[in-house]
């Protein structure tokens, strides 16, 4: 049996001019699950919202971050 959790994602973009003056964009899905293991620092299920929360805040960390070049 096999049991499929709902993901919930949220997606993002950035793009910057780099030293040698081209353009670099990048872009990034970060996903959780909406499941029964995810549980939040009191030891409930995470909510829809509180899920939502988390992603943007990773969101506004990784769009904060420069783009390496690699």
């Amino acid at each position: 049996m096999r049991i499929e959790f709902e993901q919930i994602k949220i997606r993002g973009q950035k793009s910057m001019k780099c030293a040698d003056g081209k353009k670099r964009t990048r872009s990034i899905t970060i996903t959780q699950t909406l499941n029964p293991f995810n549980k939040n620092t009191k030891g409930f299920v995470k909510t829809r919202e509180e899920i939502l929360e988390e992603l943007r805040n990773q969101l506004f960390k990784w769009k904060n971050e420069p783009i390496i070049d690699y």
